[in-house]
């Protein structure tokens, strides 16, 4: 029943003709993309050696959407208010010392996308199709009632992802409802990631 609820609420959410406001965090501390450095993002790079490899995680990057349900409520006949929209998802990668090769993802979350094997693609802007995981993040309780919340794990070759920099990142996420969902990272925060990269000692 509890699950049914959430559900009805998402999709009430979804629906609510009111444009919500975006707050951004980076990192946990709220952020203006607009004034966003490179050298900014490039300093909350994580850099963790281990044996032989190297792994880098940018800073992550929320945003979250306050949706106001509560005109949707009084059609209904019960009593609703705010919901929280969150968007989570932060770039990392592996550097190989011994040959040098460098591997790119990109994990994506959200509480509006709940379910099992939800993902059904992953685009560049141009179609260009991307290779993608799936990981299921634990269930908080016994029995199963809170929706299954999928991290989305995209690869990006390190040529594609040094070529968006320009342009920054934009990705077209298919689910299967049908829906097609845009996500994106400014190039700055591609240009900090790599320059942190880039600093580390060979």
């Amino acid at each position: 029943m509890r699950c049914r609820w959430i559900a009805i609420l998402l999709l009430l959410a979804a629906c609510s003709p009111k444009t919500p406001a975006t707050q951004m965090t980076m990192a946990g501390v709220p952020v203006d993309p607009s004034s966003l450095t490179a050298a900014d993002v490039a300093s909350q790079v994580r850099v963790t050696p281990r044996g032989n490899q190297v792994f880098f995680q940018a800073p992550p990057i929320q945003s979250t959407q306050i949706v106001d349900l509560r005109a949707a409520g009084e059609e209904l006949g019960i009593k609703l208010g705010d919901v929280e929209q969150i968007r989570f998802g932060y770039l990392f990668g592996v550097l190989d010392l011994p040959s040098g090769r460098m591997q790119h993802y990109l994990l994506f979350q959200s509480n509006f996308i709940e379910g099992h094997d939800r993902y059904k693609a992953v685009t560049l802007a141009d179609g260009t199709p991307l290779r993608f995981t799936v990981t299921r993040t634990p269930d908080p309780c016994i029995p199963n009632c809170f929706p299954v919340i999928e991290a989305l794990i995209v690869e990006l070759p390190d040529p594609t992802l040094r070529s968006l920099v320009p342009t920054g990142l934009r990705l077209l996420i298919s689910i299967d409802t049908g829906q097609v969902i845009q996500i994106g990272g400014s190039g700055v925060y591609l240009q900090g990631y790599l320059q942190a990269i880039a600093a580390y000692p060979r």
